[in-house]
């Protein structure tokens, strides 16, 4: 019992264990890998370390510390799917990444592999083998293109699986509900589609 309350007497301590403890929840959550978690907390303890934490929310810098951690390691997890699971702002998650990446002299954000964004959105989406395939096919000759550059690898993802739903005689995936689960929202896929559309011929393609 003693060694208990001594071991967390110090300030810095109990916050990294209350921040520990925090990380636990999020984990099954989020369903984030025992890696991720590793990481995230690293980051974590070192921001502490830094004094980055002093005057800042745990859960601000423990949420960005998540999100740096899931972009290093290619696990594709929006600012939006941390935010609702961490009730932090995606504005202040994006605002605290900067900083950590700035004060702690990290690499720079890795880009998200579009294909892994494919497989996410239509797992989530329980679509079969052959319509994911299609998605893939379409997506690994847009970037042979170049045309998701800059953008938004899960927008672009999900306007391919609008497009390939499109496709099917029967469609039971509305642009909504795809929009939903890659988490952005339907004029962002109304949008890239349109964009794709005009750049490609995507009929040509599925």
């Amino acid at each position: 019992i003693w060694e208990q309350r001594t071991r967390y007497i110090n300030p810095k301590n109990r916050n990294l264990k209350y921040a520990f403890n925090k990380l636990n929840n999020i984990k099954h959550k989020l369903g984030l890998s025992n890696v991720i978690v590793e990481k995230s907390f690293y980051l974590y303890r070192k921001a502490s370390s830094s004094g980055l934490v002093q005057g800042r929310t745990t859960e601000g810098i423990l949420s960005a510390a998540i999100y740096l951690a899931c972009k290093e390691l290619e696990t594709p997890k929006t600012l939006k799917e941390i935010s609702d699971m961490t009730d932090v702002k995606i504005k202040s998650i994006s605002k605290y990444s900067r900083l950590l990446i700035f004060e702690l002299d990290l690499k720079p954000i890795p880009v998200i592999d579009p294909i892994k964004c494919i497989i996410k959105i239509a797992n989530n989406l329980k679509l079969d083998e052959k319509t994911k395939h299609k998605a893939i096919k379409i997506m690994k000759e847009i970037m042979k293109e170049e045309i998701h550059v800059g953008k938004n690898p899960l927008s672009i993802a999900a306007s391919i699986i609008y497009a390939v739903c499109k496709t099917k005689e029967e469609n039971d995936k509305t642009q909504l509900e795809i929009a939903n689960f890659a988490d952005i929202s339907s004029v962002v896929v109304r949008e890239r589609y349109n964009d794709l559309i005009d750049k490609v011929n995507l009929q040509q393609m599925i």
